[in-house]
């Protein structure tokens, strides 16, 4: 039905709670062009149209995008620090970490300290904490996306109050920026056309080109994201010896304990020795003979 309705990419998400088991270690994988065209006759030309055989005129293909997600949805600030405080094995399995905190707490530990990619909310349900400007301010600023699930709103009609409620608390506090919007459908029913929920999300406060880029360019930004948490980085100092010590210019790894910006500790025994050495320079002050302000007396 995604490949129907026009979209590139489609996240599985398997959600969790408190505590993360080997079960819930990601096993999906995606699915073949040819299980996704037999699924029914419309799905072959729309995959035609993903791939740009008729949308690019026979250019190169696209692929529908397939990745999988994993929901913790946590209430106690220790267990979320445990399970997305740092690396994991089972949250490694899967290509986005999502949080959803129950808890004002664990939403201020989520904006600002866990490893996540997306930050997302019950939109069914009334949340049981305010949405602060600030910390969502600061989960921006981390490249920390908060998602907006809109099937919420094509539910029953306690549902969708709270859809927009918390919608759009989510798009004032967060002035609209940095939010994603995903289904969030729990069967292929609940799914809209893009255009579509672009149109939905504006009732809720944000503007077109916000809604069009929550659609289109955030989504790409999580992915993104997403590949810099799980790559590898690191640096490397070269630092070239004087030649008393009768070394070279090193090259290659430098060694663990020498970190960037930091000399070797000779070089730091030798400043601090001449640093002790050196005498406090004295200041004389000579008289210029200008006035100082002061008269004599009489």
């Amino acid at each position: 039905m995604a490949v129907r309705l026009g979209y590139d990419c489609v996240a599985t998400s398997h959600i969790a709670a408190d505590r993360l088991i080997d079960k819930d270690r990601c096993t999906q994988r995606p699915l073949e062009a040819a299980t996704l065209a037999a699924a029914g006759p419309g799905v072959t030309e729309a995959l035609r149209c993903q791939q740009g055989l008729i949308r690019d005129g026979g250019a190169a293909p696209r692929q529908l995008l397939q990745v999988s997600r994993l929901t913790v949805a946590v209430e106690e600030a220790a267990a979320a620090a445990q399970l997305l405080g740092g690396p994991n094995p089972i949250t490694a399995s899967y290509d986005l970490l999502a949080v959803q905190p129950l808890s004002e707490r664990v939403f201020q530990q989520a904006c600002t300290t866990l490893v996540v990619d997306v930050i997302t909310f019950d939109m069914a349900r009334r949340l049981p904490f305010r949405l602060w400007p600030g910390p969502l301010q600061a989960a921006v600023k981390r490249g920390v996306h908060l998602e907006i699930c809109y099937s919420a709103a094509l539910r029953d009609e306690t549902s969708r109050r709270n859809f927009f409620s918390n919608a759009s608390a989510l798009v004032r506090a967060a002035r609209g920026h940095g939010i994603i919007v995903s289904s969030g459908a729990r069967t292929a029913f609940e799914l809209r056309g893009p255009y579509d929920v672009m149109n939905l999300v504006t009732l809720c406060g944000l503007t077109e080109q916000q809604a069009k880029a929550a659609m289109s360019e955030r989504c790409r930004q999580v992915a993104r994201h997403a590949e810099i948490r799980k790559a590898h980085k690191g640096a490397v100092t070269v630092i070239k010896e004087s030649a008393e010590g009768g070394g070279e210019e090193s090259s290659g790894r430098s060694a663990p304990s020498q970190e960037k910006g930091l000399a070797p500790a000779a070089a730091l025994k030798s400043v601090r020795e001449q640093a002790q050495q050196a005498q406090p320079m004295k200041i004389d002050r000579q008289q210029t003979g200008k006035k100082t302000g002061k008269r004599r007396r009489r």
